[in-house]
């Protein structure tokens, strides 16, 4: 699996700080990309990028629709960056 191009670990640099360590997590279907981000401090970060924008949208629905009924167990969503084609 690919790394994050640079512009995207900038981007996630800016909410977690400097990032020591980059894992992918990608699954094998290539429709997005997951990156594990670690920063040796604070949370551990997750990094995805969909090469669908109509993906990206319904994913970002969903979880700002469904993953309030979560409650305190559900993972906080740091940022958005959608870049339209």
């Amino acid at each position: 699996m690919r790394e994050p191009d640079a512009s995207l670990l900038r981007f996630c640099e800016e909410y977690t700080g400097t990032i020591r360590q980059v894992t992918s997590f990608a699954w094998e279907h290539g429709e997005s990309q997951v990156w594990r981000i670690e920063t040796g401090s604070g949370p551990r970060v997750y990094l995805k990028a969909h090469r669908k924008e109509e993906k990206f949208q319904q994913e970002l629905h969903a979880y700002r629709t469904w993953t309030a009924a979560l409650g305190s167990e559900a993972p906080q969503l740091l940022a958005v960056r959608n870049e339209e084609p």
